[in-house]
């Protein structure tokens, strides 16, 4: 399970999966079905709306681009790094 404490306000849940999905992915990014696995594991306790494939798509962008910045910011991210996620950021866009 995931629960998410960050700001404490309401808000969808699809975004906090898809924040969460990204943030797994970081991890691994050369695995991309880490999203596909847990959005599966998702569906097996929890029905996602119908339109998720559009939230996932503006949700993905939107917090995986802070995610990176994030890190550049704090300085936790080597060059090569900055240039995949420059790279897979514009092929999501």
């Amino acid at each position: 399970g995931v629960i998410d404490f960050e700001f404490m306000i309401a808000g969808l849940d699809v975004r906090d999966l898809v924040k969460a999905a990204n943030s797994f992915w970081m991890h691994d990014p050369d695995s991309w079905n880490v999203r596909e696995h847990l959005y599966k594991g998702y569906k097996e306790e929890r029905m996602l709306p119908q339109n998720f494939e559009e939230y996932e798509k503006f949700f993905r962008i939107e917090t995986l681009t802070r995610l990176v910045a994030s890190t550049i910011e704090l300085g936790e991210i080597k060059e090569d790094e900055k240039d995949f996620y420059k790279q897979n950021l514009r092929q999501e866009i």
